[in-house]
């Protein structure tokens, strides 16, 4: 995106209501914009956490040699399972850095898609969120 045009879109964007004032024009209390935050990092964190065991697990599964077909199958199964998990958490962290990223920017609570305000009880029930609810379907 060229310089101007994140300029345009961010103007666009203040011109909007605020997602959880209301307030046409205004940005996030300095309040409410650490609340988000200190709930983006928590989470953040609680994801880095169980992703960092899950890959252990998955570690410890491909690890363990059983002379066993079935045992083998079953571990392989199961590491699969616990990957396909991890893989979920990593994109739930991206989208907790790129929403900690528009805090700092001063995009957060505003669709990505269509530049109107997220949804307040959308905003609050999922922080990391980047579209509105008419744009996510």
């Amino acid at each position: 995106m060229t310089h101007e045009a994140k300029f345009a879109s961010k103007e666009a964007v203040q011109r909007r209501r605020d997602p959880v004032s209301g307030a046409r024009g205004a940005a996030m209390d300095p309040e409410t914009i650490e609340g988000f935050r200190r709930r983006l990092r928590d989470r953040g964190e609680l994801v880095r956490r169980r992703r960092h065991g899950m890959l252990s697990e998955v570690e410890d599964l491909l690890q363990n040699h059983e002379p066993d077909w079935e045992d083998v199958a079953a571990d392989r199964s199961a590491a699969a399972r616990l990957e396909a998990l991890t893989e979920k958490d990593a994109r739930e962290l991206a989208q907790i850095q790129r929403s900690l990223e528009r805090l700092d920017e001063g995009t957060f609570g505003y669709c990505a898609v269509c530049h109107a305000p997220i949804e307040s009880e959308r905003l609050r029930a999922i922080p990391q969120t980047d579209r509105c609810s008419g744009c996510t379907h």
